[in-house]
């Protein structure tokens, strides 16, 4: 995938935490910037682009949560949705030792071009 510039235009993101493991689903509309001397995205480059964008995103989150369980640490509060999911107890220790690093995580992002800029 070639740099790019991109920007955020919106995003919505969900996540789930259960004894299945960690599902998070990220919906995002970005802004391109687009190199003048390139041709102009049609709209089957911009699918691909979309895509690309999509799997770079979902390898580097996934890559992100794998490095946080091995580290037995927990920024993003997976734990106490899970918590909270299960309606009950829970002891950090046994969260960050046991269960969170054993944890698979699904991730899907859904990727919407809306506005394709020219930079100069």
């Amino acid at each position: 995938m070639k740099d790019r510039t991109y920007v955020l235009l919106s995003h919505k993101s969900k996540s789930k935490v259960s004894e299945e493991g960690i599902k998070l689903d990220l919906s995002l509309q970005l802004d391109v910037d687009e190199d003048p001397t390139e041709a102009r995205f049609t709209p089957a480059k911009l699918k691909e682009l979309e895509s690309a964008v999509a799997d770079t995103l979902k390898k580097d989150i996934e890559g992100q949560i794998k490095k946080l369980q091995i580290l037995k640490v927990d920024p993003a509060g997976f734990g106490e949705k899970y918590r909270v999911a299960r309606g009950g107890e829970l002891q950090a220790d046994e969260w960050l030792d046991d269960l969170f690093p054993a944890m698979p995580v699904q991730v899907t992002i859904k990727i919407r071009i809306e506005k394709t800029g020219m930079l100069s």
